[in-house]
């Protein structure tokens, strides 16, 4: 991890890191912390959440209870149990984290909240906008965030939202994802069942990592994106592909869709893996006056890139950010919001209002690819 005991990244205060003032404020300063599900994201959370002062890990949950003592005995966790169930019973405890798969999770979600709980929940925010609703209904005053907003921790995701901020760009036009990645050699283990399973994940692709390019997006463009309508296109599984899937994969593999938001903005989408294709990746922001290309996922060293119509000479590009990046805020940035926002009384960097914004934009998709049709937001019934 690239931060600190004190919730600072690189001997510097990050702006979605613990400060005095909320270390000091609410809770006695401490967030005492529960953990449902020990697998590899649980135990990232624990790592995030390890020798910070400012939070108490209280307990852990697993259905597998060889998972949750083998947790409990590396991190020092004096409770565990195999039912998430007793976990929010417990009195100590105000802040939960839900490292479960997709399915399902909207109901532990509203049971932690029903026992007073804070709660973070992992990627996809929900399988469908509906369990957000849900959420919604029982929320009161509990802080409830959301894992989508991992990239927007990483410093050019600051950076862009800043600049984006400023309006320079105009008014705008195009929002672009494309992110394709070609297959490689088959993995040598098993995948994972639930990744490329509706019934578990929501769906595929998409929901492994188009909850987290909408959030990009959506989140650097201030979430002023209404989503109106969408047309979509997925494709499954081919045969062949099985060895990356599994065999019991139904969800997505590739997508490409259309959002039109309020305003007139689009939102143009493409997602793909294990394709038959180079792989490529971009994300860009278009508008009346100037564009900014930038990299969600890259290597170490990233850079922005601004481009203006300047009259008498043309298009002019050039960087106006360049740096490191600390990939390990992409695991402890959320967590670490989570808790500082339960200590200042704040909103999260992805609350429910945002992740319902980004969750309506990849339903609409999701309807429009198994409908055929465009699907406008005033055929849904949503409420939030």
């Amino acid at each position: 991890s690239g931060s600190d005991p004190e919730g600072r990244i690189d001997g510097k205060t990050h702006p979605f890191k613990m400060t005095r003032r909320a270390r000091v404020r609410g809770m006695e300063g401490k967030v005492r912390l529960g953990v449902v599900g020990c697998g590899l994201i649980g135990r990232k959370h624990l790592d995030a959440a390890r020798d910070k002062s400012w939070i108490e890990i209280g307990a852990v949950a697993d259905l597998n209870l060889a998972a949750a003592e083998a947790v409990s005995k590396e991190y020092g966790v004096p409770k565990r149990f195999t039912d998430a169930a007793e976990l929010f019973a417990q009195p100590d405890i105000n802040a939960v984290v839900l490292s479960t798969p997709a399915a399902g999770r909207a109901e532990l979600a509203v049971q932690a909240l029903r026992r007073g709980k804070h709660v973070l929940i992992e990627k996809p925010s929900a399988t469908r906008a509906a369990e957000l609703e849900r959420i919604r209904d029982v929320q009161g005053d509990r802080v409830v965030a959301f894992c989508t907003s991992r990239f927007r921790f990483l410093k050019h995701a600051q950076a862009a939202a800043e600049y984006l901020q400023s309006g320079q760009l105009g008014e705008l036009r195009v929002i672009r994802c494309r992110a394709v990645k070609s297959a490689g050699r088959p993995p040598e283990k098993e995948p994972p069942a639930w990744r490329y399973r509706i019934d578990m994940n929501g769906g595929g692709i998409w929901f492994n990592w188009g909850c987290y390019d909408l959030d990009y997006l959506f989140g650097i463009t201030g979430w002023k994106l209404e989503p109106v309508e969408a047309l979509a296109q997925t494709w499954g599984t081919d045969p062949d592909r099985f060895p990356y899937t599994g065999a019991g994969a139904d969800g997505e593999t590739h997508g490409t869709g259309l959002i039109r938001c309020k305003g007139g903005a689009v939102v143009t989408f493409e997602r793909g893996e294990y394709a038959a294709a180079p792989a490529e990746e971009s994300w860009q922001i278009i508008g009346s006056h100037g564009a900014l290309t930038l990299q969600m996922t890259t290597a170490r060293k990233n850079s922005l890139i601004a481009s203006k119509f300047v009259p008498g000479t043309g298009t002019v590009s050039t960087v106006i950010w360049e740096g490191d990046e600390d990939w390990g805020i992409l695991h402890d940035g959320p967590l670490l919001d989570f808790t500082n926002a339960i200590l200042e009384r704040r909103s999260p960097s992805t609350g429910l209002e945002q992740a319902y914004s980004a969750q309506l934009a990849l339903d609409l998709m999701c309807d429009s690819a198994r409908t055929g049709k465009i699907i406008s937001v005033s055929e849904r019934k949503g409420r939030l």
